[in-house]
């Protein structure tokens, strides 16, 4: 068995990370009109795991539909920018209406919907956070041994 490369793996770590980052929001669902859409009226249990896992990922897309209209609206490229604070507002009124009609087609309290913009599915943060780190230091581990394996000689004990 042959050993694969630090780098080849590091590159492929981070290309596969990049790549699944990109899937956390459907792209049918993207717009920067501050619209819900594709996304039909169901009502949900948020003590069942499946449908927080429903609505963890709508407050995701809302957040990200949030900032796009914020971007649109009121982004350094808008031609409106008018500084941070007006922009935080525009997203944060675009978010405050979108949990409401997430709320309200879902059968959940808004209370309920606006803590899970902070939750993220754990294979999200294995693939964007821990697996390119952990490559990232397998890595610089591979790169620091082998500089120190080939600093010293074998019948070296002291080493």
């Amino acid at each position: 068995m042959t050993a694969v490369p630090a780098n080849r793996l590091l590159a492929s770590g981070l290309l596969l990370s990049v790549a699944a980052s990109g899937c956390e929001v459907a792209r049918e669902r993207v717009n920067s009109s501050c619209e819900w859409a594709f996304d039909p009226p169901v009502r949900l249990d948020p003590q069942s795991a499946g449908d927080e896992r429903h609505l963890i990922r709508d407050a995701a897309v809302a957040e990200d539909l949030g900032i796009r209209y914020a971007d649109a609206q009121r982004g350094f490229r808008s031609g409106h920018y008018a500084g941070e604070v007006e922009y935080a507002g525009t997203r944060e009124r675009c978010l405050s209406i979108l949990f409401e009609v997430i709320a309200d087609q879902h059968g959940v309290a808004v209370l309920h919907v606006r803590p899970l913009l902070r939750q993220r599915p754990l294979g999200f943060e294995a693939f964007v956070v821990f697996l390119p780190m952990a490559l990232l230091f397998g890595a610089a581990a591979d790169d620091v041994t082998r500089r120190a394996h080939r600093r010293f000689d074998a019948d070296e004990k002291a080493a």
